[in-house]
């Protein structure tokens, strides 16, 4: 069914469309205001997303749990690619726990960040010292964020030597 808005706009008064323009002045589109409040309110700038990032790097070598239940939302989904789905914080901090108790010496180095409109994608690799020098594995992880918090993770690695998963 479409619906004209102009026709109907006492009607449905939400299908009053704002303009919304872009940081360079040009329209990106019009939304209904609800719309428009939704995405002011779950909008990071670029700057709010590498700080996330930074935080989620630095709690994930200090205390992996504490990262989880900070960094995540509450009802996050956590796809460490070809090993199922995690849902939740709480859920994500008992695997990281897992994680720490099987390679308490692990850690994670940040080669490069990229953001893009409520993404970063984190180029990193994960080390452990007790595998000797030499052992990593490289990742990528595709952070989707809404109010401060990671809310869906899409991380692409070969899984098959960390503890785990």
């Amino acid at each position: 069914m479409r619906i004209d808005a102009k026709k109907n706009s006492r009607q449905y008064p939400c299908l009053m469309f704002t303009p919304i323009r872009c940081h360079k002045g040009g329209s990106v589109g019009s939304y209904p205001p609800c719309f428009y409040f939704l995405m002011e309110r779950n909008a990071m700038n670029s700057q709010e997303l590498l700080e996330l990032s930074q935080k989620w790097e630095k709690l994930y070598n200090e205390d992996a749990v504490k990262m989880a239940l900070e960094c995540y939302s509450k009802d996050c989904e956590v796809h460490p690619m070809g090993s199922g789905k995690i849902r939740g914080n709480k859920k994500l901090a008992e695997i990281e726990k897992v994680i720490l108790d099987a390679a308490p010496q692990r850690k994670m180095r940040v080669e490069r960040r990229h953001v893009c409109e409520s993404t970063i994608v984190v180029e990193a690799v994960l080390l452990d010292p007790e595998k000797g020098p030499d052992w990593n594995v490289p990742f990528t992880a595709i952070l989707t964020c809404e109010n401060g918090r990671v809310v869906t993770d899409r991380t692409y690695a070969d899984w098959n030597d960390w503890p785990g998963l």
